[in-house]
């Protein structure tokens, strides 16, 4: 609904957004670029590209960002909020948006442009710091061979579109060119935003709409709200296949709202505790998070030792395959040095420089707190040889040598823990789980109701009117639904003990930090029990549903929770030694849930 001008301004203050974020991240060799798409001839980009120089000098103030703020919703609230919380008034923003898109950041494309040749080969390097580009006028010749990672906003600067019964040879164009846009520019947070799930070329945010840093891997496209163009141009990005014709399942968390109106959302407090550098003394072993998982795909008529993900409907395997799993404690130490030379982080000053305290190589290969704890699998026609079992040691050195690669400045997490709002963590999260549409009907994990009718009988349940648990659905896996229907048949024995019976599902808003190296963690659910007597007691209790065949990569989330007991404190205030944080053993439904429920039965059995 803005004018072409207007939606520029826009578009330039979402930008300056995007790089704040970036830079408040430690990203700091991000520039994002905006491409403005002007319609007719070369001289009318130019003349575009001329009365917008002038504006920016001349006419751009305070009043035009008044008024986008005055219809700002959904990101460019945020984005004004984000502003507000650091001071930057419409005043300063007018002078900070003259400064980052002054005439020497601007730059106009076409065939008549004088030295159009050299000017294409800045235009591909737009991801260099030392390129000044922010801005990028054309009239069409970008639709191909343009390749571009930090091109987040695209602007029509024009608004007459032309109907027909197909969609037009325009907007095909514009498809094109939104998904030449639209490649991703890869980045790496630190783990405190994103957890583990933080790899340089997977984009991380998909599944959580609402975080803010989603703005950081999202092409905007900026056009008049004409409804007939926006369907031609989506129908155009799915036939050119930039656009996945399955958006996929969406759903939301949403709160309950007596639980909303209650004190205890209003005024209820969590409990959180940070990270610090861990003193050199104790940088003893390979921290516990470092685990390489050893199943192995048989490959038929295998000769050489592999390790692969488990395939567990494999058929094809030779009769004449043999598997042997080796410890590495009990492989030919020759042969594990001599797999240990190929990598250089392996070098005895450069690993000390890892692991202070580690006196040797051999302590390294045998000890449990090193490469002594792991094992490798080999596959061969026959027994293994020994240049079988060395090319094996050789991929699990590989794999370990990647993770030692990645250790930064050793942390730990804090054992004091201090209190945060509840409200401010605990809130309404749209989520997205990508289903093919086939699939759906016959899913009943993440993303469906656990009162879905394809959900089990054994754990379907309807949480709509069960005010323990805040949310007015669960979303969760299988796994998480099997938890919640077993906490529905604990309540009433709770209940003959504490007043307060909540159970929060966590929405990525709520993290803790590991005690042995500070990794982040975030609790699938959070139990909070409390009395009120002549002060207040609350219990904090943090569970985790998981299925067997994520325990031994997840052990350290255990270990964790249940170390919080007895090495946690929460501090503020002298009235907080009545509240406690405590965690219990992962909740899986086979026999090891056996182990949970011994724990969670002694809330109420042992008060």
């Amino acid at each position: 609904t803005l004018d072409p001008i207007t939606r520029t301004i826009q578009a330039m203050l979402l930008s300056q957004y995007r790089l704040k974020l970036f830079q408040d991240n430690h990203i700091h060799d991000m520039k994002p670029v905006i491409l403005l798409k002007t319609d007719g001839t070369t001289d009318n980009c130019d003349a575009i590209f001329e009365n917008f120089k002038e504006y920016m000098k001349n006419e751009l103030d305070k009043s035009v960002i008044d008024v986008i703020r005055s219809q700002a919703k959904d990101i460019i609230k945020d984005m004004f909020d984000y502003f507000d919380s650091h001071g930057l008034t419409n005043r300063l923003l007018v002078d900070e948006l003259k400064q980052e898109f002054s005439e020497e950041h601007l730059v106009k494309v076409h065939s008549k442009v004088k030295n159009i040749n050299d000017l294409q080969v800045e235009l591909n390097d737009l991801e260099n710091p030392k390129v000044p580009y922010r801005m990028v006028f054309t009239v069409d010749m970008l639709h191909e061979g343009w390749d571009v990672l930090n091109l987040f906003d695209i602007v029509r600067l024009y608004d007459e579109r032309k109907d027909g019964t197909n969609v037009s040879p325009v907007t095909t164009q514009e498809a094109q060119l939104i998904g030449r846009g639209a490649r991703y520019f890869p980045f790496k947070l630190n783990d405190d935003i994103i957890g583990a799930d933080n790899e340089l070329y997977k984009r991380k945010f998909d599944a959580i709409p609402d975080n803010p840093l989603k703005v950081c891997e999202t092409l905007y496209y900026h056009c008049i709200d004409n409804s007939k163009y926006i369907y031609d141009l989506q129908r155009a990005l799915e036939e050119t296949g930039f656009k996945e014709t399955n958006e996929g399942l969406k759903f939301e968390y949403k709160l309950k709202k007596e639980f909303v109106d209650s004190k205890f959302y209003k005024y209820g407090k969590l409990f959180v505790n940070s990270y610090e550098e861990k003193p050199v003394e104790e940088i003893s072993r390979i921290p516990d998070t470092f685990a390489i998982m050893t199943s192995t795909n048989l490959v038929k008529k295998s000769s050489v030792s592999k390790l692969y993900e488990k395939i567990e409907d494999d058929k094809t395997i030779d009769d004449n395959i043999v598997e042997r799993t080796h410890k590495v404690v009990e492989v030919d130490k020759r042969i594990l040095l001599k797999a240990l030379r190929k990598f250089p982080v392996y070098e005895f000053a450069r690993l000390k420089s890892y692991f202070p305290l580690l006196k040797s190589h051999s302590e390294f290969l045998t000890s449990k707190d090193y490469a002594g704890r792991y094992e490798f699998v080999t596959i061969t026609s026959g027994e293994p040889t020994n240049e079988d079992i060395y090319q094996g040691a050789l991929r699990l050195f590989e794999i370990l040598s990647n993770k030692i690669l990645s250790i930064k400045k050793p942390l730990r997490g804090t054992h004091e823990f201090r209190e945060i709002q509840l409200s401010d963590y605990i809130v309404d999260s749209p989520r997205e789980k990508k289903y093919d549409k086939d699939e759906i009907e016959q899913k009943e994990g993440e993303g469906i109701s656990q009162n879905s009718p394809n959900v089990n009988e054994d754990y379907r349940y309807n949480l709509s009117n069960k005010p323990w648990f805040v949310y007015d659905d669960n979303y969760g896996t299988t796994e998480e639904k099997r938890f919640v229907r077993y906490f529905s048949t604990q309540v009433e024995e709770l209940k003959k003990v504490y007043e307060t019976v909540y159970l929060i599902r966590n929405e990525r808003k709520y993290h803790l930090y590991s005690f042995d190296d500070g990794k982040r963690f975030e609790p699938d659910y959070i139990l909070i029990l409390g009395n009120k007597t002549t002060v207040i007691e609350q219990q904090h209790i943090f569970i985790e549903p998981k299925g067997q065949h994520l325990r031994e990569n997840d052990d350290w989330k255990e270990k964790f929770l249940l170390q919080l007991e007895n090495d946690s404190r929460c501090i503020a205030y002298p009235d907080y030694d009545n509240y406690s944080v405590k965690g219990l053993p992962f909740y899986t439904h086979n026999v090891k849930e056996q182990r949970f429920k011994e724990y969670f039965e002694k809330l109420y059995k042992h008060t």
